[in-house]
Parts: C-alpha cells; structure tokens; sequence
C-alpha cells in the first residue's frame, strides 16, 4: 500500500502547487489547495467534508476527509482519518489510521489502515484487499477477500473466496462465503454452517507474531531464490553508483566528511543521532498545519536521501580506514576509492542478514555519515 501514499504525495503535491495561491476552497474542499486537470481532481490539505464530483480519477493527501458525491475514476486517498461516503467508479486504494468506506466501490478496494470499517452502503463489485489492524466488514463484495488483519470480522456476503490471516476471526448472521474460506490464525475458528459449509474451509495454524506468510497460502507464486538474489544484487548496484557519482563530483568533500568521522567517531554518532531525529520529527511537525503539510513529501524526500547518503558515506569511511591500515592508499585513485566503496557495500549488505544485529550496524553507518557531515557543517573556520 506505501504506493497509494506516493501517488498522493507527489501528484497532489505537483498539482496542487500552481493553485495553492490561488483563493477559496473549490471542489468541496476548505482550503485552496484543489486542482483539476484533465478531468482529474486533486487535493492536498487538511480537511474535506463538502461533496466532491470528478469527471477521472481522485488523488488526495489529507489529515481528515468524509465527502460525499461521486468519483467517476478510481480514488487514490491519503489521510489521518478517512470516510469515503462517495461512490466510486473505478478501483478505490486507501490508507490511513481509519478508513471508513460508506459509499459504493465498482471497482476492486485496497485498504490500508490501522482499523477499517466498510459499511452496507459500500457495496464492492470487485475483490477487496485489506491489511492492517482492525477490519469490520459489513459490506456485500462481489468478488474475493483477501484479509490480514488482527481482529476481523465478517458480516456480510463474499461472492468468491476468502483467504484471511488474522489473530481473531469471527463472523456476524449476515456473513456468507460463496466460494472457500482459506483461515491461518493461531487457532481454528467453529465457523457457522449459514456462512459457509465445513468441507469448503481450510485451516492453517500460524502465530502473527512469527510473522512471515502462513504455510500453504500460494507458495508456488512465491519468487524464486533466483529473484530474491537478482533484487539484492541491483539494489546494491545501485547503491554503488549513487556513491560512486559522489566520489567522482565531489571527493574533497566526501574526504572531508569522513575525516571528521575518523576525528571525532563519539560526536559524530551523536550529531548523526540528533540529524536523524531532526528529520523524523520534522515530518509530523510539517503535517499538523495547512501550509506545512504541502512540504511534507519533500520531507519525506529529505529524510530518505539523507538515509541513504549517510549510509554511503559511513560505509566508504569505514571501508577507506580499514583500507589504509592494511597499507593501502585509495586517496590517490578514484578507481581504489570506487573498489574500496563496491567491498564496503557488499560487507554491510550482507550484515543485512543478521538477525538484529546486523541491521544495528547499519544503523551505526547512517549515524556515522549524517555525523560526519554535520561535525564538518558545524566546525568552526580555522
């Protein structure tokens, strides 16, 4: 579902910038910060409460929204608390603290959230695909569920089949299952014979807590070890090419950087610790007004290439120090740096694989490289 809050993000962020000096609260929304192009409509702000009619498709990045009308395309929905009390006629994808679906889904509905309500009136023609905490279903689906969840609850018809992983599951008298019930939970629920008959249910034991995917639940889609391994392995090509780029535009500040580090490793890991928790913070601080909601994605734009990049730059500086205390001197080739940047990756990416541990570890790098940069940003001119 993390593709539903950056659609939002950056579409409402890129439509709503041209009108946001614009005046008056158009297309049911109380601040200015709504656009339409193109038969879609737009909206990054704080509240929505006024009906809402669009001719395409609805992006919206809120803190709060309960419109009603209709949305012609599919709805793309964003916020602290949603309720979408407007019909929809493509495909729904929310995600949220609370979703609350009141009005009617043609399409198939995506809900991510910490609790979920879908009422009567909205009726899903498709499948619906829910995963988070709490799921109260109450609403006629057309096609399939699928559900993880840790409490569920169903009361309502399901045309095709169930597959459901929760901690609790339990089942209401309007519930029925027309096709199979596939249930993974720590313990087999007595499922009433009116839902569905007992030789179309299949049990499958599995503890949230062990997380993972319960055993038996399409195994034979799983991608390979093949897949697994080719992902890995351009993830950390990618990696290198970033910091690669980085020691060839700009290798006297890269060196400058991870001096500071080698100087003074205590201050900066405080000064990385401070950094980062600058920068987590400063994105809820931002969501709390109209104004700095708009500077959130580019808040959560800073805070991943600051990750990133003071991940790189740990890793190099550590990979440069061990380097040099072996006898080596990749100060004087750009070649050496890259060879000893490309080894230093494949280390800390395999540490990955370390239960805990190794992802510590790699914490200490981004600690490490944001330290070094803000030792040298705040170092006093000789």
């Amino acid at each position: 579902m993390w593709r539903v809050l950056l659609r939002c993000a950056l579409l409402a962020t890129l439509a709503t910038a041209p009108a946001a000096a614009q005046e008056g609260g158009a297309d049911g929304a109380d601040t200015e910060a709504a656009f339409r192009f193109g038969g879609d409509l737009y909206l990054l702000q704080g509240r929505v409460g006024s009906p809402l009619e669009t001719e395409g498709d609805l992006f919206a990045l809120v803190g709060w929204m309960a419109p009603e009308g209709r949305v012609a395309g599919d709805a793309h929905l964003a916020g602290f608390t949603v309720t979408m009390r407007a019909g929809t006629g493509g495909d729904l994808y929310a995600m949220g603290s609370h979703v609350a679906l009141e009005g009617p889904v043609d399409g198939d509905a995506s809900v991510s959230a910490g609790s979920a309500t879908l009422g009567s009136g909205a009726a899903v023609r498709g499948n619906l695909r829910f995963v988070g905490g709490a799921l109260d279903l109450s609403a006629p689906i057309g096609g399939s569920a699928l559900i993880a969840g840790g409490e569920v609850r169903i009361d309502a018809p399901v045309a095709g089949d169930v597959r459901v992983a929760a901690g609790t599951l339990s089942f209401g008298p309007d519930a029925r299952i027309g096709g199979t019930l596939f249930h993974a939970g720590p313990e087999r629920v007595e499922v009433p014979e009116a839902v569905i008959p007992a030789e179309r249910v299949t049990f499958t034991e599995w503890h949230p807590d062990q997380g993972g995917r319960p055993a038996d639940w399409g195994n034979d889609m799983a991608p390979g070890p093949a897949v697994a391994v080719g992902g890995a392995v351009a993830g950390l090509l990618a990696l290198l090419l970033v910091g690669a780029a980085l020691l060839a535009m700009m290798p006297a500040r890269v060196e400058r950087w991870g001096a500071a580090v080698e100087a003074r490793p205590g201050a900066a890991m405080l000064w990385g610790g401070a950094t980062l928790a600058a920068l987590f913070g400063l994105v809820p601080v931002l969501a709390l007004t109209l104004v700095g909601v708009l500077l959130v994605p580019v808040a959560l734009l800073a805070l991943t290439l600051a990750w990133v990049g003071g991940w790189l730059l740990g890793t190099y500086t550590l990979g440069r120090i061990l380097a040099e205390r072996t006898g080596l001197r990749p100060s004087l080739s750009l070649g050496a740096r890259i060879a000893i940047l490309a080894a230093a990756v494949v280390v800390a990416g395999l540490l990955n694989f370390v239960p805990v541990l190794g992802w510590l570890l790699n914490l200490g790098l981004v600690l490490f490289g944001l330290g070094g940069v803000a030792l040298d940003a705040t170092r006093r001119p000789a």
